[in-house]
């Protein structure tokens, strides 16, 4: 499942899982969770500013003994935090991890969350993590990395061979591929103001609907770019689909 990025969190790349519900342990307000596996996955390098195929080799992974379990990858303090992922262990090519929710006050957003755990409205996390060493295989070629063979499609593929994980976050939409769709608009419609925003959101996902289609990238991978100065994103999302730089100003308009 792919990952994303967001200009506003540094160095920190996601991607998205989801709950064992037969897990569930409702006295102790805990599930286990898939936290990643070494699925290949599309990913926006915020280094080159290009989309990449990305592979996180579990005997890579640095594992601390709990992650922060948060909302949506919001990391604005306390507020945000709504309990720990532990017993963090990998087995075979996945990461393994149990979610605690924390125990707030009646209508707290921890209260919630774990509400629509229990009733199996939630099921989506999120992880997030920094790379610390990666080998790249050039686009169609064939490396050896750690043991393993890797051939690289039409782009990049980036084998990372030392990771962290940094945080969990309980997401909304982590399944259908998007889980940072809402926070890369987020992130576009910060500056508007309250008044703006619904309207700018609401003309954000009908633009990012169109570049979809166009140039054939996932929803959340253009949501990504579009985070970016808008002539840096013209350009990455021109040279990724191979379109000209006309044709991607006359999508977005303005």
């Amino acid at each position: 499942m792919p990952a994303t990025w967001d200009s506003r969190r540094d160095d920190l790349q996601v991607r998205s899982l989801s709950f064992r519900a037969s897990t569930l342990d409702v006295k102790g307000r805990s599930v286990e969770a898939v936290l990643a596996t070494e699925r290949p996955v599309e990913v926006l390098d915020p280094r080159t500013i290009e989309v990449i195929d990305e592979v996180l080799l579990m005997s890579g992974a640095e594992l601390p003994k709990q992650l922060p379990l948060l909302d949506d990858h919001m990391r604005d303090g306390v507020a945000t935090l709504l309990g720990s992922a532990r017993q963090l262990r990998v087995n075979g090519d996945r990461l393994f991890g149990r979610v605690h929710v924390a125990r707030g006050r009646p209508g707290s957003t921890e209260e919630r969350a774990w509400s629509m755990i229990e009733q199996g409205h939630l099921t989506d996390v999120s992880i997030g993590y920094t790379y610390l060493s990666s080998v790249n295989v050039a686009p169609e070629t064939t490396e050896t990395v750690a043991g393993l063979t890797f051939t690289a499609g039409v782009r990049k593929l980036r084998v990372v061979t030392w990771w962290k994980p940094r945080e969990l976050s309980l997401t909304l939409v982590g399944a259908d591929e998007g889980a940072k769709l809402r926070g890369a608009l987020e992130g576009m419609i910060t500056a508007v103001g309250a008044d703006e925003g619904p309207k700018l959101r609401g003309a954000l996902d009908g633009k990012i609907t169109d570049l979809a289609g166009a140039t054939g990238l996932q929803r959340w991978t253009v949501a990504s770019i579009l985070t970016l100065p808008r002539r840096e994103a013209v350009g990455c999302l021109a040279e990724a689909a191979g379109l000209s730089r006309r044709t991607i100003t006359d999508i977005l308009g303005g």
